[in-house]
């Protein structure tokens, strides 16, 4: 009961605020100078000023990032999910909305959603790297929804090393090779 007395009030000092012509990014950096705290009147502020955000800019995909991030913090997976939806209708973030659903309904222990989202992902990937084959972010989120899906962590290492020859410098297959080698599926879904 406290949390809706809350979150009435807040909707109304939002409507309030959001006639001082605030910006759509200015609410998004409200929203985030709150997500560091665990209370959660002021996690449902951040949310309102997200939603906010979003209702000045349908376009602003940041908002809708960040209220995904909000809502996973309050475990209200299935409104993440929804966004993610959202933004995947928008053409935004595709693939990355896909694998972030996959993690979510993994987290909720729906194996066979989560399956078809990485999946998804793995083809959206598969159709950049054909559209811009140097893209090297493309080529280890590939590798890493891959890994999701058979969860072969030799295979994944192997992939990786092959993209670090490839291209020596990039930090970013660097990185990949050490996340996939110390992943751990159990304790990444505990702390998701």
């Amino acid at each position: 009961m406290r949390v809706l007395i809350t979150y009435i009030l807040l909707s109304i000092n939002l409507a309030c605020v959001s006639q001082n012509k605030n910006t759509a990014k200015d609410f998004n950096e409200k929203a985030m100078k709150l997500y560091n705290t665990d209370d959660t009147s002021q996690l449902f502020l951040g949310l309102q000023y997200l939603d906010s955000s979003i209702n000045i800019d349908a376009n602003y995909i940041t908002a809708y990032a960040n209220k995904v991030n909000f809502l996973i913090k309050l475990k209200r997976r299935n409104e993440a999910i929804k966004v993610l939806e959202s933004l995947i209708k928008k053409k935004h973030n595709v693939a990355e909305s896909l694998m972030m659903e996959g993690f979510l309904y993994e987290k909720m222990e729906d194996s066979t959603e989560a399956q078809k989202r990485y999946k998804l992902a793995m083809e959206t990937y598969k159709t950049r790297i054909q559209n811009d084959p140097n893209n090297i972010s493309n080529q280890v989120n590939l590798i890493f929804s891959e890994f999701m899906i058979t969860n072969d962590k030799q295979s994944a290492i192997k992939k990786i090393n092959d993209l670090k020859n490839k291209f020596p410098q990039n930090e970013l297959a660097k990185s990949m090779y050490e996340t996939i080698e110390e992943f751990d599926r159990d304790n990444f879904m505990q702390q998701f």
